[in-house]
């Protein structure tokens, strides 16, 4: 179940990065939706609080969608690729970010794709909160991973050899040896 959390948790990330970055850079490029298609949504932003500032067109919202969608998510699958110690932080924070983003979007401007959005978020949250809670390591960092278990074997491997080549050459003092023996058990 923990490799299906993270599973979703990082396609996600990245499909919403991805996301967050071709409609924010294609809203920025094209300020009256053009690229996008959206010029129908365009009368439903005028209406939008302080559309005289923000929404008398789509640049706000590029910049905003890059801000908001790509960058953070982008950043959740970098630090779950390399296995950080907050990457769930990390999602918990995209998923509420993405809660908030198609909220907003459910409430002045209701679609299916929204709704869809804003169910991938409430599970993300889910997810993060989730393996949050689960003890340390049992979320598939640290010791359980397997490049972790391999670097261990190869560490006690070289201590086990460190301390035949100590008795090998002569060297059959109690430090000698026993360094060895450490270093085979990690100590």
């Amino acid at each position: 179940m923990r490799r299906v959390a993270r599973g979703f948790l990082m396609v996600a990330s990245i499909l919403n990065g991805l996301s967050g970055l071709i409609s924010g850079v294609l809203f920025i490029a094209g300020p009256d939706g053009h690229f996008l298609q959206a010029g129908a949504l365009r009368p439903v932003i005028e209406t939008l609080p302080l559309a005289s500032v923000f929404f008398r067109d789509f640049t706000w919202i590029g910049v905003a969608m890059l801000l908001a969608l790509c960058i953070p998510n982008t950043v959740a699958a970098a630090m779950l690729l390399r296995r950080s110690e907050r990457q769930y932080v990390a999602t918990l924070a995209c998923g509420m970010l993405l809660l908030l983003w198609t909220g907003f979007e459910i409430v002045y401007m209701f679609s299916i794709a929204a709704l869809g959005y804003f169910t991938a978020g409430v599970i993300s949250v889910l997810a993060s909160i989730w393996l949050l809670r689960l003890p340390q390591g049992a979320a598939g960092e640290c010791l359980t991973s397997a490049s972790t278990r391999l670097a261990q074997r190869s560490h006690a491997k070289r201590g086990a050899s460190l301390a035949r080549y100590a008795q090998h050459v002569g060297h059959t003092g109690a430090a000698d040896a026993d360094c060895g023996q450490r270093l085979a058990i990690g100590g």
